[in-house]
Order: C-alpha cells, then sequence, then structure tokens
C-alpha cells in the first residue's frame, strides 16, 4: 500500500466514519457500563474545555441525565479520531503527487461550468469551519430553530448530530486546505515555466 493510497483510504474513512456515531450513541449505555467495569470511566465530561462548556450549558438548561458524560466522551472520541484521519489525509496528500493531481479534474469541471476556484476554496474551508463552530458552540446552534427543538426534545440525538456535523465539517476543512495546496502547487508550476521560457 502506497501512500496516495492511504490518502485516499482517508478521505473515504472520513466521509463514512461520522455516521458510526449513531451506532456509538445507540450502544452507549451498554459501552458506559462496559467501560466503568473495566475501570475505564472516568467522571469528567471531556479534555476540552469547549466540551466542557458544552456540556455545562446543557445542564444550564436542565438537557443532561446520568449518561450525558459519556455522551461528551464519545464526542471527545469521535473528535480525535477525526482529527487523525484529517492529519493522515494531509499528509498523505502533501507528501503524494498522485492526490494532489486528482483536483486537476475538480478544477477542470469548475471551470467548464464557468465556476471560480476560489469561490470553491471558500465554500469547502467556509462550510468545513462553520460546521465545527455551530458543532462545539450550543449557545450559536440554539438560535436555529430545527436545532433549537432538536436540542430541546431529544439532546443526545442532538449531540449526536453534532458529532456528525463536526466530523464532517474538519474533512470539508481539511479538503479546502489541500485544494489551497494544489492551487498553489499549480501557481508555483506556472511561474517557473514561465521563466524557464523567457
Amino acid at each position: 500500500m502506497n501512500i496516495a493510497s492511504i490518502a485516499r483510504y482517508a478521505l473515504r474513512a472520513g466521509f463514512v466514519f461520522p455516521t458510526f456515531a449513531i451506532l456509538a450513541f445507540l450502544a452507549d449505555r451498554p459501552l458506559s457500563k462496559f467501560f466503568s467495569l473495566m475501570g475505564l470511566g472516568r467522571g469528567e465530561v471531556s479534555y476540552f474545555s469547549i466540551l466542557r462548556n458544552q456540556y455545562a450549558f446543557l445542564q444550564r438548561r436542565g438537557l443532561t441525565n446520568d449518561y450525558s458524560v459519556f455522551d461528551f466522551q464519545i464526542f471527545e472520541a469521535f473528535a480525535w479520531i477525526a482529527l487523525v484521519i484529517c492529519i493522515v489525509r494531509i499528509l498523505g496528500s502533501l507528501l503524494s503527487s498522485d492526490v494532489l493531481d486528482s483536483f486537476k479534474t475538480f478544477v477542470e469541471k469548475l471551470r467548464a461550468r464557468g465556476r471560480s476556484t476560489r469561490g470553491a476554496v471558500f465554500f469547502f474551508i467556509g462550510v468545513g469551519f462553520l460546521s465545527m463552530i455551530f458543532a462545539t458552540n450550543f449557545s450559536v446552534t440554539v438560535h436555529a430553530d430545527l436545532m433549537r427543538f432538536l436540542m430541546t426534545s431529544a439532546p443526545r440525538a442532538f449531540i449526536c448530530l453534532s458529532v456528525m456535523l463536526f466530523c464532517w465539517g474538519s474533512l470539508f476543512f481539511t479538503e479546502g486546505l489541500l485544494f489551497v495546496a494544489f492551487l498553489i502547487r499549480e501557481r508555483i508550476k506556472s511561474n517557473n515555466a514561465n521563466v524557464t521560457s523567457t
């Protein structure tokens, strides 16, 4: 297995992995008991202060229960795994020109439709960044009617959706950064070609 295939597997894993949050939240009570029996359960909500703040936000609204701490521990675990997937994707893509070259067809399709590459960069990075912000800042998310309804009527489903949103957002952000890396590489190649031709 070469570096390019590892980077491609990381992309596929990044798209599929967040759906496993549903299974983790469905099985959180048996998982919580199992981890407690194994001595792996911890009383802290999360090592991330941002997740502790979101737990406190739900707690102030009376939306937590005995398993809410474990729900946020699941969130933290998924955030760490998403981070690892994104790092593998970035490193694999930067170390293999084949992966960055796959952005060429994307650029050709954009240009054929008369779309701007700059707009695509802003889309990927913007959607990724905003998704991560909304997933980890419930005081902002509560202003959306549908999310507020979900938060108050099914807090665990809301946290699960936030986990998925965070993971997919981090992947979009990563792809945006890689697209920028591709565009910079192409600009350097173009400038070098112009210098050698003159």
